[in-house]
């Protein structure tokens, strides 16, 4: 039976399936599976990963992340890290750093990716069949679910990489979900703003005019790349919510003014704009320099 498949109990409704969305906590279940993919594919054979990497991984997870000295390090290491795992006064949200620190390290040592593809891939499975709020996202564990949105925010930052040296918007991208994935603190403020300024980096690149809002940037390009005059209007009033005086930028009280939802709605609308410039520019032969 694959991961995410119910079964023949489940279907016929004699075993009942999990409604509740997995948010502020990890059940018996969820901690389970995590751990049997996580031990898989963490502690796996020396000769799957590049020389030296269990040493490196057990010292990282211990000097780094555990912060303690390295000659307190356990001998038997898995299982002091089996137990940390499973153990029920571990905060859920410390599974979730330790998951997302260590795949770091899989990904650095990795002689391929396919390993590193492979944990990710059937961590999001489990995460998935578990009805877990989270997903790993760009290396990140994000509280993000929907495919769909999960897609369109890996093609824009995937598709901002290439103008890095350019300009900044796949660093604002980026920043925006570290802000809005922090489990403990999330910054919803600041999420929003790096995504609206990720939507204006890619407006002025590709006016290439380096001094223009994000209003006077689309206005320049509209007539060049075919973008609608409602669709300018629409994005110019939302860059005027991230700037105004009562706006996210000029806030004086955070969680007033913001929360996850909109910080969510905001890094997944700017994505999905970011994408429909870059191919509306390329449809328009612009060349970004």
């Amino acid at each position: 039976m694959q991961d995410n498949e119910l079964s023949f109990s489940q279907r016929i409704g004699i075993t009942p399936i999990s409604g509740a969305m997995q948010i502020n906590y990890i059940n018996e279940d969820l901690k389970n599976t995590l751990w049997n993919i996580y031990s898989k594919y963490l502690f796996m054979p020396i000769k799957n990963v590049g020389g030296g990497y269990e040493t490196h991984f057990s010292d990282g997870i211990w000097h780094n992340f555990f912060k303690k000295t390295l000659d307190s390090k356990p001998f038997r290491f898995k299982e002091s890290l089996h137990d940390f795992f499973l153990s029920p006064e571990t905060a859920w949200y410390k599974i979730y750093d330790l998951i997302e620190f260590s795949s770091k390290f899989l990904l650095a040592f990795s002689q391929n990716d396919f390993i590193y593809n492979t944990f990710i891939d059937k961590t999001n499975q489990i995460l998935k069949k578990e009805n877990s709020a989270y997903r790993f996202i760009n290396g990140i564990i994000a509280p993000i679910t929907n495919e769909y949105e999960i897609i369109s925010l890996l093609e824009a930052i995937e598709q901002t990489k290439p103008f890095t040296s350019l300009n900044g918007a796949n660093i604002h991208l980026t920043t925006a979900l570290e802000f809005l994935s922090d489990k403990q603190n999330p910054n919803y403020r600041n999420s929003i703003k790096e995504s609206i300024s990720a939507v204006e980096s890619i407006a002025k690149l590709i006016s290439n005019k380096e001094k223009d809002s994000l209003g006077v940037a689309l206005n320049r390009i509209k007539g060049e790349i075919n973008l609608h005059t409602s669709l300018v209007g629409g994005f110019s009033q939302i860059y005027g919510y991230t700037s105004d005086e009562k706006g996210i930028r000029h806030a004086l009280m955070d969680n007033d003014i913001c929360d996850f939802e909109d910080a969510k709605y905001m890094i997944i609308s700017c994505s999905a704009f970011v994408n429909y410039l870059i191919a509306k520019s390329i449809k328009a032969d612009i060349v970004f320099t």
